[in-house]
C-alpha cells in the first residue's frame, strides 16, 4: 500500500483479500499468489471494507464521505453513497440486498 492498512476483508469463498488504506485507496488481492488485481480509488482513506455473501462486490467506507460499492471482477463503481461526514464502516445483509453504513455524524 505505501501507508498504512486501516482496514482488511476476506471474500466469503477466502480467495481474495479486500484491504483499505490511509492512501485513499481499497485493494483486492488474489491470497493464493497475493496478487495485486485491482486498485479502486477514493478522496479520502478507507476505513471499511467488505464482500457481498456471493464475493462479487465490496463495499468500501471513506473519509471522503462516501461509501461505495464496486464490482470485483470489474472494479466499475456500481453505487456511490454519499453521506454528510465520514463513513466508518459498510456492511452487506447475510442476503446481499442491503448494505449498512456507520458514519462521523453520529
Amino acid at each position: 500500500h505505501g501507508s498504512w492498512v486501516l482496514t482488511a476483508a476476506f471474500s466469503p469463498d477466502g480467495r481474495l483479500l479486500g484491504t483499505g488504506c490511509v492512501g485513499s485507496t481499497a485493494r483486492i488481492y488474489e491470497v493464493g499468489s497475493g496478487k495485486l488485481l485491482r486498485q479502486l480509488k477514493h478522496l479520502g482513506c478507507v476505513s471499511g471494507v467488505n464482500f457481498s455473501p456471493d464475493g462479487r462486490r465490496l463495499a468500501t467506507a471513506s473519509g471522503d464521505k462516501c461509501a461505495r460499492i464496486f464490482d470485483v471482477e470489474s472494479g466499475e463503481v456500481l453505487h456511490k453513497l454519499k453521506h454528510s461526514a465520514l463513513v466508518w464502516t459498510a456492511s452487506f445483509s447475510r442476503d446481499g440486498a442491503r448494505l449498512c453504513t456507520s458514519a462521523g455524524n453520529g
